[in-house]
């Protein structure tokens, strides 16, 4: 018996006040077998259904804040790179491998964004992760300009 079987079995023990539960998983597949798991094994009697959601639409249902469309998020990641770019570009290692065009920057944006999801989801401390990030990078240019200097 798989899992979500089982869990429509225990659901359905409790099916009395099935309309008060609210059921929450983490997509819309998983929705429809635990949906198509209730149907199969209700024998007896019909039954009010409970509210169905994934997480995303929950949320949604619950806060009044709104959630952006990826694309949206990359196109102001964009805006908020290009402002910074521009304003450092006399002291900034980065101008030389600049993204002129939205089209070039889109795929960095869109790891980036990812990155910066994961960072929230698993509530890492930023203040020590770019610290470390920081760190990192200096022990890498500092390795590779002693590299150069052996090579000389």
């Amino acid at each position: 018996m798989k899992f979500l079987e089982r869990v429509a079995i225990e659901l359905l023990k409790n099916k009395d006040d099935f309309e008060n539960y609210c059921i929450i998983t983490q997509n819309k597949r998983t929705l429809l077998y635990l949906k198509t798991y209730l149907l199969k094994n209700n024998y007896d009697k019909p039954y009010w259904a409970p509210s169905f959601y994934t997480f995303r639409d929950f949320l949604i249902n619950i806060t009044t804040y709104n959630i952006e469309d990826e694309i949206n998020l990359i196109f102001e990641l964009y805006q908020t790179y290009s402002e910074q770019i521009e304003k450092d570009k006399n002291t900034s290692l980065l101008y030389d491998k600049y993204y002129n065009k939205f089209e070039e920057f889109y795929f960095w944006g869109k790891l980036l964004l990812s990155d910066f999801n994961e960072i929230d989801k698993w509530l890492v401390d930023t203040d020590k992760l770019f610290y470390t990030l920081k760190e990192l990078k200096l022990i890498e240019e500092k390795n590779v300009s002693e590299k150069s200097n052996l090579y000389k």
